[in-house]
């Protein structure tokens, strides 16, 4: 009976689950123990009883009972293996038993074990010899194989009573041998016994080693002589050997051959001794399991797995190498430390090169297969020509015996891409040329060059600078394109956008850009402007010589080299009296004007027009003259006027090209700020204007450029489309990754900017042949001649530019090459006309010519063809059945519609006998309701000769919709306040088949039935609908909703519902129950007073009682308008180091209708230090409309302290400014006329004047209201604002009524009539006088002599009374020089006035 030991094995190792490898033997389910999350051990754990198991069947068994340790089940392998599972926690502290092995004792043959050790990620694996040492520890046996006498030897026995009735306590037994009373004989029992053996044995590999055993008889004093052997596992046969010592009795010598373990890639070899009886083998025979372990020498070099590498690679690519199905590595076929070893990369060329790649992992271990990448990927640069071809060592170096290396060369081309960016040479160019330079004037070379090899660079311009220059793609040379580009005064720098795109390879190209400052040089060959006085200026007659009579005329030139001098045109001057023209003496020279020139501008100039004398103390005279018209020129003395000058402007715009996709470049907008750093960071935003379409565009926030959003959304034809307007917002506002870096900036400023960007066009849509325009199919006589026209076609495209649009012909000759000889068409015109191009003529033949013209732009290949069918007939022999033709149709297809398409038509061939002409005609077979579209049917022709002939062809056959139903209204879905569809409305009845089916109706109230309708939607539900609309804003319905089942019986059932509708505009503003609210506050009050304004209703809100639109209150226009400073306090600090004019701060106010604001120094209120006084007057210069505060003095060491003091910022307000009183606006409100009715182009603004805080009484305004020069100057400061001032009054002005209006009138029609009395009484006196005038001269007049026919009186002739010696204007002489007048009369008719 066999008793078991317990013997533990302690280990701290830590043991991982090893894969099933067969069937499964009896053991605990420790799955448990990596579930995730881990529950506890089951409570039902069972316990295994092991007793009676063997070691072949279970070597190991439970340890005691833990709960962090949980031995699995036992899977053996084999005869000679077996795997145990055994799962531990970790991190458990101190050492504990994880299994005890079940062996049985020493005389049953378990004399030594012998097991590895090995652990997850080391290398070192130890060996465990366990020898088991005999104890005494079974009872004496006795076993007799045939009756005979034995000895037994009882020198180590001891003997004790057994007994059931306690005879231990009466008796004892004294062991001692009895001489001479047994018969001795020796019998052969026992195998041999090993006396000197080993389980172990370890040493170096290569070296042969003998080892000696010895095994003597077990059978006590027969001694009979041992022989070995060995038993090996297959293939070893050669490593070990045994020999028997002579005579058997003194052991034998085991023999151990050189092993080579990095060889055989082993260190452990098993096999067996055996002892045995020479001569009984079988029955007598000891075995001795033996391990030798062989310890690996440092012997083997590690060995590369490929001795060459040829690999290619990207240039400047950050990657690691792919070796395809190389395998990159070494292999050091030694054990444990001696097969580690390290791999490093050694240049071979070009020099330096290993520095650019890495190789992972640094160590390895035998067969270890590694990765390299780049480091320095920027090093392997193709463009250098010796890093093209790279070759490089890769060596590995034994860790323990440094001459141990193995070596492999990879061989690495590198592949040339586009990896390098254009490289401009500047960042920025400028140069400067004159304004007027024409076209082809060389600008500037803007070149950008490219590393990569067999790169080519292209440039361009980008925006719109490419309508005045133009650049050479390849040089970059960049000239002015057209005349007359540039303009200095609209823009003296300009900033060209140059981009440079490479173009090496088909996928990835870089653009790069850089910008071309132009600076212009003015040139003087812009004319001056002259502005004359708004009204005609007057003076008195007779006043001195020196009067100025205005200064108002004033001329300006934007030239800066301008020298302006006023002039006079008297060749164009004339003055009137009562609208007759003067004499020239009498006005010419009586004025002049003195050019006075602004300080330090010469191209800006008054007029001082001035009076001088005619004659000595003779200046303007009212008598000559009422009216003077004089010419005014100014001229410019450095310059020729209108030379080269060109009133045109250049309009500013960006270009895109439609269909782009995203992210192109269109341009870029900038925006500065003077502000300081935090404040000056610009952010821009992009609104879409005047209908553009929204995310067309984008742009960078920080940098302003404009590229493209969306993939090919930009479209110039549908609708047709120029110019994307865009409204550019600049915001200063602080924006930083973290916001507690911006300081507190309560008002920041955004500055809209208007943009348009033209849409260049492409041609991108296909040409549409217009069908409806021309016939597919026309006829032509066979004997047609040269020219004769077939059809025009007719083709439109959608493009938007005429050059794309224009649409040009061609036949596709293709379809049949033969219609090359017989037909053309006019590429303009689309005219298809008969052209013979080899001398054939028209024959009739047994096919027909069917020609494709196409339609489309040259510069386009797709066509859209529009069929034209040519009939011939059959060329055979006529009247005979060779030529006799028939059709069928054989085939029917749809092309715009996916239907099932029946047989719709047939053909009748009918006969032309006389002529021999057999033609098809395509009828109806049913009735084509419903099948409208385009159809193609395919007709076969055939003869009916002898062989039988035919031809097959397609014909294109429309069929146009007729209508046959009247349309049925379909009002739309209602929609709810919150631009939601109303729901439709839903029923449900549980009844079965048709009495399941709801039909839904409007009942009840008249109204509701006559705008409501349901429409049924089936599916038991419908939609409410507006049947009619109304024209009340509000109105209000109770619809009541039928709704209906199908029943029969007994009867449809019914159910109402009632909907309370409520109609409201949804497009409405709030507004106010009334327009005006008065209150009343106590002045000086600061906060406590409150007044409720009457409140606002909106009509969208009309019966809502839940979720309804908020009405919200704002101030629009504050009653005291006033400008507001952005920031309470202002710093800066002044150093020795500073200079005079340096910009300390700018101080910045807003006003609330953004009113101009002028600034100033508060000198009263300034502080300063007693070593400042000296200079508190002039340290500082405060700009009045920018704000800027700059320093007016040189710091100096003795200065020490601070200035302390107020700045005023005051709006310009023109009333405040004439009347010196502060004018308060309390009210806006539009004027109405006499009838009440408001006026859209009339403002009545009301306003009280404050003078020291007083309020100005009306009696002093209306003192002022009849000062017509200050009005007149309020006037002037209006106008430059675009406003009229219509009237000023107060409450004491006197107010014109109806009344007084009518008196006017009646007194005008009184004078009037006064007046017309006069004027007759005037003409009547005019007749009277006249009258007597005649009578005086008749009796004045001379008497006549002679008759007519005397010859008396005729010239030359002497005759009684007439005075021949009259000498004119000598009084003494009676003549007609006398005036014959009255003086009264005279003086009356001629005197001045």
């Amino acid at each position: 009976m066999a008793m078991a030991a317990n013997l533990y094995l302690i280990a701290a190792v830590l043991l991982t689950a090893t894969p099933y490898i067969s069937g499964q033997n009896e053991g605990h389910d420790c799955s448990y123990m990596t579930a995730i999350p881990r529950p506890q051990r089951p409570d039902d754990w069972p316990e295994f009883n092991f007793d009676g198991t063997t070691w072949p069947t279970r070597p190991l068994l439970p340890a005691p009972d833990r709960l962090d340790l949980c031995m699995d089940q036992y899977y053996p392998g084999g005869a000679n293996s077996g795997t145990q599972l055994i799962f531990m926690e970790e991190e458990i502290e101190g050492d504990i038993a994880i299994a005890k092995l079940n062996y049985q004792d020493y005389e049953e043959g378990m004399v030594s074990y012998s097991f590895n050790v090995r652990v997850e990620g080391q290398t070192l694996v130890p060996l465990v010899s366990l020898t088991i040492v005999n104890i005494d520890d079974n009872f004496p046996w006795l076993h007799i194989l045939d009756p005979c006498q034995t000895e037994i030897s009882t020198t180590a026995m001891t003997f004790e009573i057994i007994s059931d009735r306690g005879d231990e306590q009466i008796f004892y037994i004294r062991a001692e041998n009895v001489p001479g009373d047994w018969f001795s004989m020796k019998i052969t029992s026992r195998p041999p016994r090993w006396t000197e053996i080993f389980a172990v044995q370890q040493f170096n590999e290569k070296t042969e080693m003998e080892f000696r055993v010895q095994a003597i008889d077990g059978d006590t004093a027969i001694n009979k002589a041992i022989h070995y052997d060995i038993i090996t596992e297959e293939g070893e046969e050669g490593f070990f050997s045994i020999t028997t010592i002579a005579g058997g009795h003194s052991g034998g010598i085991l023999h151990v051959a050189p092993i080579d373990r990095d060889h055989l890639q082993r260190e452990v070899f098993r096999f067996t001794i055996i002892a045995y009886k020479y001569d009984n083998r079988e029955e007598f025979s000891t075995e001795a399991p033996i391990v030798i372990i062989i310890n690996d020498i440092n012997d083997q070099r590690p060995e590369p797995i490929q001795e060459e590498y040829r690999i290619s690679m990207l240039e400047e690519t950050p990657l690691t190498l792919d070796f395809g199905e190389q395998i990159f590595g070494f292999h050091d076929r030694d054990l444990g430390e001696n097969a580690q070893y390290t791999v490093e990369l050694e240049t071979v060329s070009p020099p330096g090169v290993a520095a650019a790649f890495y190789v992972a992992p640094q160590v390895g271990y035998q067969y270890q297969t590694f990765i390299m990448g780049t480091v320095d990927h920027a090093m392997l640069d193709y463009e250098v020509e010796e890093f093209q071809h790279i070759v490089i060592r890769a060596v590995a170096t034994d860790m323990n015996n440094s001459t141990l290396q193995g070596e492999a060369m990879l061989y690495i081309e590198l592949i040339n891409w586009n990896d390098e960016e254009p490289i401009f040479e500047e960042d920025a160019y400028f140069v400067s040329f004159n304004e007027t330079e024409g076209a082809d004037f060389y600008v500037a070379t803007v070149l950008a060059e490219d590393r990569d090899v067999d790169d080519e660079v292209v440039h361009s311009l980008m925006g719109n600078a490419g309508e005045y220059l133009s650049i050479n793609s390849s040089t970059g040379e960049i000239r002015v394109s057209i005349d007359d580009a540039f303009d200095y005064h609209r823009q003296n720098e300009l900033f060209v956008q140059v981009r440079a795109v490479d173009t090496l390879g088909d996928e990835r190209h870089h653009t790069v850009t850089t910008q071309l400052v132009i600076q212009l040089k003015d040139i003087n060959n812009t004319p001056p402007s002259l502005r004359l006085p708004r009204g005609s200026p007057s003076v008195e007659e007779n006043v001195p010589e020196g009067e100025v009579i205005t200064t108002m005329i004033t001329a300006t030139d934007p030239d800066t080299t301008a020298y302006l001098r006023f002039e006079i045109g008297w060749e164009t001057s004339y003055a009137t009296k009562q609208g007759r023209e003067t004499p020239v003496a009498e006005f010419h020279d009586c004025v002049e004007i003195v050019t006075v020139h602004d300080e330090g501008n010469t191209g800006s100039a008054h007029g001082h027009l001035i009076v001088k004398e005619i004659r000595d103390n003779v200046t303007i005279d009212f008598e000559e003259f009422e009216v003077l018209y004089i010419t005014v020129r100014v001229v410019d003395e450095m310059t020729e006027i209108g030379q080269n000058f060109d009133e045109k402007t250049l309009s500013t715009e960006f270009r895109v090209r439609e269909n782009s996709t995203s992210n192109v470049v269109i341009g870029s907008v900038l925006a500065t700020d003077i502000d300081g750093p935090l404040y000056n960071q610009i952010r821009y935003s992009i609104v879409p204007t005047r209908g553009t379409p929204d995310n067309l565009v984008q742009i960078h926030p920080v940098t302003g450029q404009i590229t493209t959003n969306l993939e090919h959304a930009i479209d110039a034809d549908i609708p047709p489309r120029e110019y994307l307007y865009y409204t550019v917002i600049a915001s200063d506002r602080c924006e930083e990754e973290d916001r507690e870096n911006c300081p507190d900036d309560p008002t920041y400023w955004e500055t809209p900017g208007d943009i348009s960007i033209y849409i260049i066009d492409t041609n991108n849509k296909l040409p549409q042949a217009e069908y409806d325009q021309f016939p597919t199919e026309v006829r032509i006589y066979e004997d047609a001649g040269d020219g004769t026209e077939v059809v025009r076609l007719v083709a439109s495209d959608l493009d938007r530019d005429d050059i794309y649009h224009t649409v040009r012909y061609q036949i596709n000759y293709v379809i049949d090459p033969d219609l090359r000889r017989f037909f053309a068409v006019d590429v303009d015109t689309g005219l298809i006309y008969i052209e013979f191009t080899t001398g054939a003529v028209l024959d009739r033949g047994p096919s027909k010519h069917r020609g494709d013209g196409g339609t489309g732009h040259p510069s386009r290949r797709e066509r859209q063809r529009a069929s034209v069918a040519i009939h011939a007939t059959d060329r055979d022999e006529r009247f005979t059945n060779n030529s006799r033709v028939s059709y069928e149709v054989v085939d029917i297809r749809a092309v715009d519609r996916d239907i099932e398409v029946p047989i719709l038509f047939d053909i009748e061939t009918i006969p032309d006998l006389a002529a021999w002409e057999f033609y098809g005609a395509l009828f109806t077979t049913m009735d084509l309701r419903g099948y409208w579209g385009t159809y193609e049917i395919r007709v076969r022709a055939y003869d009916h000769g002898d062989p039988m002939l035919d031809s097959f062809e397609w014909y294109e056959v429309e069929i146009a919709p007729y209508n046959f139903h009247n349309p049925r209204s379909a009002n739309g879905p209602l929609v709810t306040v919150g631009d939601a569809f109303l729901e439709n409305l839903h029923a449900t009845d549980e009844d079965g088949l048709h009495a399941g089916v709801v039909d839904f109706s409007v009942s009840g109230n008249v109204d509701a039935i006559e705008y409501f309708e349901v429409e049924n939607l089936g599916e038991n539900s419908g939609q409410l609908r507006l049947r009619s609309t109304f024209d009340e804003y509000v109105r209000e319905f109770q619809v009541t909703i039928r709704a209906t089942d199908r029943g029969t019986v007994p009867g449809p059932l019914w159910t109402d519902t009632i909907l309370n509708v409520i109609f409201v505009p949804s497009l409405v503003d709030p507004t106010f129950t009334q327009s005006t609210d008065t209150v009343a506050f106590f002045e000086q009050e600061v906060d406590g007073e409150r007044h409720q304004l009457s409140l606002a209703e909106d009509l969208k809100n009309h019966g809502c009682t839940d979720d309804c639109y908020p009405i919200y209150y704002r101030i629009v226009r504050e009653a005291n308008p006033r400008p507001t400073f952005v920031r309470e306090l202002y710093t800066a600090g002044i150093s020795t180091l500073d200079v005079i004019g340096r910009e300390l701060l700018v101080v910045q106010a807003t006003h609330s209708e953004n009113a101009a604001i002028t600034y100033s120094i508060d000198y009263s209120s300034m502080q300063v230090d007693a070593s400042l006084e000296a200079v508190r007057d002039v340290a500082f210069s405060l700009h009045a409309t920018s704000g800027a505060l700059t320093l007016g003095i040189q710091p100096t060491a003795a200065m020490h302290g601070m200035f302390e003091f107020d700045v005023i910022a005051e709006d310009a307000e023109t009333f405040s400014t004439g009347f010196s009183m502060t004018c308060n606006i309390d009210q806006v409100l539009p004027a109405t006329n006499s009838a009440g009715v408001a006026q859209t182009d009339r403002t009545e603004v009301r306003a009280h004047f404050i003078r020291a805080d007083v309020p100005v009484p009306a009696t002093e305004i209306e003192v002022l209201r009849d000062d017509t020069q200050l009005l007149f100057t309020i006037q002037m400061a209006l106008r430059d604002r675009d406003l009229q001032l219509s009237d000023f009054v107060t409450d004491l002005s006197p107010e014109e009524s109806s009344d007084a209006s009518l008196i006017t009138i009646y007194v005008l029609a009184a004078l009037s009539a006064v007046l017309a009395f006069l004027c007759l009484l005037l003409l009547i006196t005019f007749f009277i006088r006249t009258r007597a005038l005649n009578r005086r001269l008749e009796a004045l007049s001379m008497t006549k002599y002679g008759s007519v026919d005397s010859g008396l009186n005729r010239a030359g002739l002497a005759a009684p009374g007439t005075n021949k010696g009259v000498i004119p204007n000598h009084s003494n002489n009676f003549g007609f020089n006398t005036s014959p007048f009255s003086s009264d009369f005279t003086d009356r008719q001629f005197k001045r006035n």
